[in-house]
């Protein structure tokens, strides 16, 4: 499979990005191309420009606005590697978009590349669990997401349906499912009854999540995929959704958030989703999202390889003797 068959530039002026300072991450992103060795990279941007089957119409126009915020941002990575794919081609239906993103993030999954998905809808994330469960490789889910989206009797936005289609799959490859920041009045108590007792799958209030920050990190630290829905912050933070909140993580703590993400070993995708630029006063919302990934970036440059293989010489052996 040619990548490029299932790409398309962004459409970006860099001439009239606003740069934070001469040192900017403009320089140092590498743009795609067919000759490009995606396993010369530490992290693969991809955004997908998609937004049928949802009712946050608009959040189609996110990647390159948000990509315009991020390569402004000030360059604190140098020995970081990083690769833009530029988007998605959208397809004739949103199934053929589908299609493409799992053969996309599919191929990523056999590079040493970590990828950053800028949505789009958060339904993305399904295609996205299908390409691991297509690689087979076992799958630890974190959902930053104000709802547990386990289905509505509205079906025609699929974002809030997501959790229950990557269920639905019965795949063996998924081994727990984890959510952050719900928030009780906008889930009901047969959800969370479902998720923990019948799925024995998790999760941790808005209110514990925000008092407890540094408890979020070890399961962020076991996560393969992790989708970030904006609609978890407070409006104040990020207005740019439909389904936005009076509560929710403070921009601070989303950054939190996503530099723990950034820290964890197994972390090979990370999505933010649901970023409707039709509603962003002042492009703040996609601002935060560029600072989200900014953060990511910090957490990936401070990794400590920490797992523990067969041929793994770094470890040091304490043999304790016990009186009986």
């Amino acid at each position: 499979m040619n990548l490029s068959d299932y790409l398309s530039k962004p459409n970006i002026d860099l001439s009239a990005v606003e740069f934070s300072s001469s040192h900017s991450l403009a320089k140092k992103i590498v743009a795609f191309d067919k000759e490009t060795n995606i396993e010369l990279f530490d992290i693969a941007i991809l955004g997908v420009p998609e937004d049928r089957g949802s009712k946050n119409i608009g959040s189609a126009k996110a990647p390159d606005i948000i990509r315009k915020k991020l390569y402004s941002l000030s360059d604190f990575f140098p020995k970081l590697k990083i690769v833009d794919l530029g988007n998605i081609t959208q397809g004739k239906k949103l199934k053929d978009t589908n299609v493409a993103i799992q053969q996309v993030v599919s191929q990523i999954l056999n590079t040493n590349a970590t990828l950053i998905i800028i949505g789009g809808t958060q339904n993305i994330t399904f295609p996205c669990f299908k390409a691991f469960h297509h690689n087979k490789k076992f799958t630890n889910i974190v959902s930053i997401d104000s709802r547990f989206d386990l289905g509505t009797d509205d079906e025609l936005d699929l974002s809030l349906n997501v959790t229950k289609e990557i269920i639905k799959t019965h795949s063996k490859y998924l081994l727990d499912y984890f959510n952050i920041g719900y928030q009780s009045y906008f889930v009901s108590p047969e959800d969370v009854e479902l998720l923990k007792d019948k799925l024995s799958f998790d999760s941790v209030r808005l209110g514990i999540a925000r008092t407890q920050m540094k408890n979020l990190e070890p399961h962020l630290r076991d996560a393969n995929l992790i989708s970030f829905d904006i609609s978890s912050v407070a409006s104040s933070y990020a207005q740019a959704n439909i389904y936005a909140s009076p509560n929710g993580f403070t921009g601070d703590e989303a950054c939190q958030i996503s530099k723990y993400a950034g820290l964890s070993d197994n972390a090979n995708v990370f999505g933010i989703f649901e970023i409707n630029p039709d509603l962003d006063n002042n492009e703040q919302t996609s601002l935060l999202a560029a600072q989200m990934i900014w953060y990511f970036f910090e957490g990936f440059s401070n990794r400590r390889k920490e797992e523990i293989t067969l041929i793994n010489n770094n470890i040091q052996k304490y043999i304790v003797k016990l009186k009986v």
